[in-house]
């Protein structure tokens, strides 16, 4: 299946970088790339897109509002944001409109990639900086396959993650307090973490949790 690709950047550099990876990956064909928000809305109403690559300043102080426009114009259309940098409350109203694949400039070729894959996919993908900007806290080392879970590990990964403490998590899931830490250690041994932050940011990394809200 061939995926519509448009990208719409200003600055000149990394759009054309981005433009010259985007043409090479399987199945994308770039049929766009603007650097300008007039332009990018002509090209949304002439051609049909699937996937849209773009910065979000580049609707300078209206940009939530502009891309809530296109979403609701376009609900089938996946996006995602490219950036020098984000703020936590930047992130917070992208995800309100449901945008939640968003990577730094400095990404490398297959993290870009895969973040186009994932949003295509109706799933979320945040780069490293993203996460650690939520979560203040800088990552160690999270490891490149997803470890097999069991359904209860990934059911409590989810409780810690929505901030449950061990006897919550207990309670709820009607076992015992060492029941809990045991598939805690279990977890973090499977994932190759040390603490809870790093464990929210493999959870939202991979998709196991959905939401973003977790960590705003």
């Amino acid at each position: 299946m061939e995926y519509k690709v448009a990208l719409a950047d200003k600055q000149f550099l990394t759009h054309e970088g981005i433009k010259l990876q985007v043409q090479n990956y399987p199945n994308f064909v770039l049929v766009g790339s603007v650097f300008t928000s007039f332009d990018l809305i002509l090209l949304l109403n002439n051609q049909k897109i699937d996937l849209l690559i773009v910065d979000y300043t580049l609707f300078a102080d209206d940009n939530f509002n502009t891309l809530k426009s296109i979403k609701i114009t376009y609900p089938e259309l996946a996006i995602v944001i490219i950036t020098n940098q984000t703020f936590k409350n930047d992130i917070k109203e992208l995800s309100k409109l449901g945008i939640k694949n968003i990577v730094y400039k400095t990404t490398d070729n297959e993290e870009l990639f895969v973040a186009c894959t994932a949003a295509l996919n109706k799933k979320s993908f945040y780069a490293e900086e993203v996460l650690e900007l939520l979560v203040n806290e800088r990552s160690t080392s999270l490891t490149s396959e997803t470890p097999v879970l069991t359904t209860s590990e990934v059911e409590i990964v989810k409780k810690i993650a929505a901030g449950l403490t061990t006897k919550e998590i207990a309670d709820q899931k009607n076992i015992s307090i060492h029941t809990v830490m045991t598939h805690r250690k279990n977890i973090f041994r499977k994932i190759g973490i040390n603490n809870s932050s790093e464990l929210l940011m493999f959870a939202v990394r991979t998709g196991m949790i959905d939401s973003i809200d977790y960590v705003i």
